[in-house]
This record gives structure tokens, C-alpha cells and sequence, in this order.
């Protein structure tokens, strides 16, 4: 059997999963041909217009209760849409242990975890619900800081990040979308 890939993006809310698959699939052309799937966890700022994903051969499902995000959905989903590439937009108050103990279908293997953060909120989610915040970020494989500004304490966040993931690249996005590359 071929090996799907799966893409995995996880945060909190308003930290921008919506905008960044949207503006993968749509900016880099990323399907190409392939079949795609955006699993929704949650409802954001940003939504999906399923008309527009459709002319990219990309459709949509929500999963709304994180009791059923299970194998039994997951499955279910492969078998009705037969995805070629899977994009999951996590939901970020449900426990990543669910994600993790979740089996997923057959083939279905994720190739790259995102996490986004506000650059914006982030020390204040810190704050209030560190163990959280750091869950997200603990294997993923890439941390997008967006709606940076030049106040942003950089290097408090990459120390923060490294702590718990060191394996993890970190990435500052201006608040016009722009990469910050600078220190």
C-alpha cells in the first residue's frame, strides 16, 4: 500500500492553522494532483470555503467532539474520500494524547508536525496554561511565531521552545506575512 502523508498542525486557537494550510494549498500549490483532506478539529477566525478547495481537488471534514476523533472516524474518512494528502488541523484545547493514541488508517503517515503560535499571546498563554502550550509544541517538527513585530522577545520564545523541543525549527513571520530573519 502507498503511504499517504499527513500533515499536522496544532496550536491554540487564533494562532493562525486555518491561514497556514490555506495559504499552502493555495499559494504553493501543494495538492497538484493528489486528492486532499483537511481534517478540521475546531472553528477559527478563518474558515475553510469548501467551493474554492473543490478547484483544488481538496475537500473538507469536521471533526467537532474530540471523543470522535478516533480510528473509527479517521477510517471512515479514508475510505469516503480517499485522500492522497491529509492535512489535520488540530484542535488545540484537546489533549494531544488523544492524537497520539489515535491509530490512524492504514497508509496514513505524518511526514511534518507544525505548530503556530501568536506572537502576539503566546507569553500570556504561557502564563496562564504552560503545560498546554508546551504540549503542542513538544514533537513537532516546526514552530511558526506569526504577527511578529520588532518588540517581540525572540530569543525568550526560542529558549522556551528549545526547553522542550530541541529538535524543533523556529520560524518568526512578520505581521505582513513576511519571514523575520533577523535576531
Amino acid at each position: 500500500m502507498e503511504e499517504i502523508p499527513v500533515y499536522l498542525f496544532t496550536g491554540f486557537m487564533d494562532s493562525g492553522k486555518t491561514s497556514l494550510i490555506l495559504e499552502t494549498l493555495f499559494e504553493n500549490d501543494f495538492t497538484e494532483e493528489d486528492r486532499g483532506l483537511i481534517i478540521a478539529c475546531e472553528d477559527g477566525d478563518v474558515e475553510y470555503d469548501e467551493e474554492k478547495l473543490a478547484g483544488i481537488n481538496v475537500k473538507l471534514a469536521t471533526i467537532d467532539e474530540e471523543e470522535d476523533f478516533n480510528a473509527k472516524t479517521l477510517q471512515t474518512l479514508n475510505e469516503t474520500y480517499k485522500p492522497q494528502v491529509i492535512f489535520i488541523e488540530y484542535n488545540g484545547t484537546w489533549g494531544m494524547d488523544t492524537l497520539k493514541e489515535t491509530e490512524l488508517p492504514k497508509g496514513w503517515v505524518i511526514v511534518q508536525s507544525l505548530a503556530t503560535a501568536d506572537a502576539t499571546t503566546f507569553e500570556m498563554y504561557l502564563n496562564n496554561m504552560r503545560a498546554m502550550m508546551m504540549e503542542q509544541v513538544f514533537n513537532t517538527d516546526v514552530v511558526i511565531f506569526n504577527r511578529c513585530t520588532d518588540d517581540t522577545p525572540k530569543a525568550k520564545f526560542r529558549r522556551t521552545i528549545k526547553a522542550v523541543n530541541r529538535r524543533a525549527q523556529i520560524v518568526y513571520e512578520r505581521e505582513d506575512g513576511t519571514i523575520d530573519e533577523s535576531d
